[in-house]
């Protein structure tokens, strides 16, 4: 399984106590043979053995963002400041309980994307090397330049493109840049693994980045505007904690899992890594636009 196009056997030879592999590789174009040779050696090296240490330790990594984001809540009193005009009405605001059908799936939406930003950053350079031909080099170097460069523009546009929509009310126009933005990004993440050059798995990242990753930072910087004054700080250390706990345990032990276990390749697993991660965020979302015409 995981290699289109491609038929294959797998038989135990007893005298020799070895495995050989026969097959027909019916389009080179669709499956080349350098990525057959990569899915049986990593076969042969007892691939799809499980979770192991290192993948435990990112996950339990994570774990502490969690905690953070929990002790900041629950210690953390806001500073009195000048008051802003509410854009989340007085009588949704007089307690926190009021606030999680708005701002729970608010804070996942914005959290889901980082899931494909972690597994990008585990996976990607690995996935350059064996599935691309690129060395090591080259693959870390090519993805460290896109990595850089697409969060930091993401951040600047989409809370940009918020603040343009001046004929719509302010959390409207957020939930509309967010979903329009996963929605596409989405789409880039799925299709820029399932083409042949590395070039393009790049620029879909990068552009991909932009969009999600700023979807993440749009809504971090949108909570100085929409969260109740006595809850702001707290909504915004939350979202940012939250975020960068559900990447970093959920992102690299998903590809890793999704590879040995149900689809063979790196290339494949992130574009379901960006399935199941965007339809999160997508769902979410559109939990919290609902919510928020109740407000």
């Amino acid at each position: 399984g995981g290699l289109p196009r491609v038929q294959a056997l797998g038989l135990y030879l007893d005298d020799l106590e070895c495995a050989q592999v026969s097959m027909n590789l019916l389009d080179f174009s669709v499956t080349p043979m350098w990525r057959v040779w990569v899915a049986v050696r990593d076969a042969a090296a007892g691939g799809g053995t499980g979770l192991e240490a290192w993948r435990l330790t990112l996950i339990l990594a994570g774990l502490p963002t969690f905690v953070l984001a929990l002790l900041f809540a629950a210690t953390f009193t806001e500073p009195a400041r000048r008051r802003e005009a509410p854009l989340i009405s007085e009588r949704s605001a007089t307690s926190i309980r009021g606030m999680v059908p708005f701002f729970l799936p608010l804070v996942v939406g914005a959290g889901a994307p980082m899931i494909i930003a972690a597994g990008y950053a585990a996976w990607a350079p690995e996935t350059l090397k064996t599935e691309y031909g690129l060395s090591l080099r080259a693959a870390g170097a090519w993805f460290g330049i896109v990595a850089a460069v697409g969060p930091i523009v993401g951040s600047l546009l989409l809370p940009e493109l918020v603040r343009r929509q001046k004929d719509r009310p302010f959390v409207e126009a957020l939930l509309r840049v967010c979903i329009v933005a996963v929605v596409i990004g989405m789409a880039i993440f799925i299709a820029a693994p399932l083409q042949p050059e590395p070039a393009v798995l790049l620029i879909g990242y990068l552009f991909g980045a932009i969009l999600m990753f700023g979807a993440y930072s749009t809504v971090i910087v949108s909570m100085q505007y929409i969260a109740p004054q006595s809850f702001r700080a707290t909504l915004v250390a939350s979202t940012t904690f939250i975020g960068s706990g559900i990447g970093l345990s959920v992102g690299p032990p998903l590809v890793a899992v999704l590879k040995e276990q149900f689809v063979g390749t790196y290339s494949d697993a992130l574009v379901w890594t960006a399935v199941l991660a965007g339809l999160i965020s997508l769902a979410a979302f559109l939990v919290a636009r609902r919510a928020s015409r109740e407000l």
